[in-house]
């Protein structure tokens, strides 16, 4: 303020470089104490309406865009076809605090940019090729059909009327609370999840936003896309551009005609023959029907794990590696949050032999960039009692395998005694808007509800926890679990 008012009045107005308030000593181009409405919505009447909406809707009838073969076939005939045909679509739940009418404004334009921007999203999921198709199994090929569902003929964003609040978000007193309360009150109205089966045979929108504003200024939104066309990266990755366009920043940009999105398999190179028919054919198959008989029994549970107990487990772990002089395999004492989770589900799941966790293989395999858009994971199996040890779970994360080639053991998958580990925590994104706060973010909970195996997912909650959503069939005692819950 004082440079301000000495420039104000010793330099001549021509001179100066902005014109000054003498009674505010600051410049009046802007006022000094915005908050952050008002200051978003200066921005936002200046700049929404030219920038959100610059990509013309003729990109969604461009005859390069309906031909490109590589962009449109989600996934050719394979153990990937077959898979993501029977899979549930990815969406969760967040809820906010310091929530405006304004913020509502600004999240509905940024859908609607995000769609322009990527119009694969615009379309529908349809079968092609379609050949006998034996139980949970198939030979579909699934394709994608754009410019279905545009920005002017579909509203993307739906808000739901709010539940009636006992106690109101204002008085939740925990993290724990936020989460059994906003599971149980708010999830079932705000959830859609479906199937990709369900979407080819109903054409629904392969992509969908859901909006509730709560008592207090609190508000929540949940965000659902097909499985089809994405997996749990380029999720976040949507939801982050989203965040983007809200706040006015260039989003990146998401590739989505990589030639080898249509052929990519959910198992590693390393697989052979053998090793896909045991994970993905007949044996796995079998072992899926046996579990259909006791799929009524599993129950879901959250689990609600401490950031600070976490990393103070972290740093124990590290130090008696360092004072045992013990040299493990390439992990050199590091291991992260996700491994002592990992370990400690393995510890707890007492009714799987085989896990297999979600590697993202962007950056690892040849042709398959950061950026690119659609399936691009492998599923890495591994035995359940080896991995109650972090640091050897860590090991086999950074080989990227534990069993050698036609090592898989077929007995397991046979007796439906396997399951899923997928862990979001690293990938995860957050919608924000100048004022907002995230009170809880968690996927819901059908989306492991219908699937007849053990399946666990590991996410961030909020800045101070982590949480689990499973539906584990027999459940023993893990010490280290019993550590790292809040």
């Amino acid at each position: 303020r004082f440079l301000a008012a000495v420039a104000g009045t010793v330099l001549p107005r021509s001179l100066s470089c902005f014109t000054f308030a003498p009674a505010l000593s600051c410049p009046v181009q802007r006022r000094p104490y915005l908050t952050a409405e008002e200051e978003h919505k200066s921005y936002a009447s200046q700049h929404y309406s030219k920038r959100w909406v610059s990509i013309p809707s003729e990109d969604f009838a461009s005859p390069d865009f309906l031909e490109s073969p590589s962009y449109l076939v989600a996934h050719k005939r394979g153990r990937s076809s077959n898979m993501i045909r029977r899979s549930p679509s990815l969406s969760g739940l967040t809820i906010c605090r310091g929530w405006t009418s304004h913020a509502t404004k600004a999240l509905k334009l940024a859908v609607e940019a995000v769609v322009r921007a990527n119009p694969i999203l615009t379309g529908v999921v349809y079968e092609a090729k379609k050949a006998f198709v034996l139980p949970l199994g198939g030979t579909s090929e699934l394709r994608i059909r754009p410019g279905v569902y545009t920005p002017e003929s579909h509203a993307f964003v739906t808000e739901v009327n709010a539940p009636e609040f006992s106690p109101p978000p204002s008085q939740w007193i925990n993290d724990a609370e936020a989460l059994n309360y906003a599971s149980e009150k708010i999830a079932p109205l705000m959830d859609e999840i479906d199937f990709t089966y369900d979407q080819v045979r109903h054409k629904t929108p392969l992509f969908s936003v859901r909006i509730m504003h709560l008592p207090d200024g609190y508000f929540a939104y949940s965000i659902r896309m097909s499985h089809a066309v994405v997996d749990g990266v380029t999720y976040f990755d949507l939801i982050s551009q989203i965040a983007s366009y809200m706040n006015g920043w260039t989003p990146k940009p998401i590739e989505w005609d990589n030639p080898l999105k249509s052929s990519h398999e959910l198992y590693p190179d390393s697989f052979s023959k053998r090793d896909a028919d045991i994970s993905y054919g007949g044996p796995f198959l079998l072992g899926i029907l046996k579990n259909y008989a006791a799929h009524q029994h599993r129950q879901l549970k959250y689990l609600l794990l401490s950031k600070d107990k976490i990393r103070e487990k972290r740093n124990q772990i590290r130090s008696q590696y360092v004072a045992s002089g013990v040299r493990n395999g390439q992990t050199q004492g590091k291991v992260s949050a996700n491994d002592i989770i990992t370990a400690a589900l393995c510890q707890v799941c007492r009714s799987t032999h085989i896990f297999a966790f979600t590697q993202n293989c962007r950056g690892i395999k040849d042709g398959v960039a950061h950026q690119d858009g659609g399936n691009y994971f492998w599923e890495i199996p591994f035995p359940r009692e080896a991995c109650t040890d972090p640091l050897v779970f860590r090991s086999i994360f950074e080989k990227g395998a534990y069993y050698e080639t036609n090592a898989l053991p077929a007995l397991p998958f046979q007796n439906g005694r396997v399951g899923r580990i997928t862990s979001l925590a690293s990938v995860t994104q957050r919608i924000l808007f100048p004022g907002t706060e995230i009170v809880c973010q968690f996927p819901f909970a059908s989306f492991v509800k219908d699937i007849p195996m053990d399946v666990a997912i590991i996410f961030r909650v909020n800045r101070e926890n982590w949480g689990v959503l499973h539906n584990f069939f027999k459940l023993g005692q893990s010490d280290l679990l019993d550590d790292i819950l809040v």
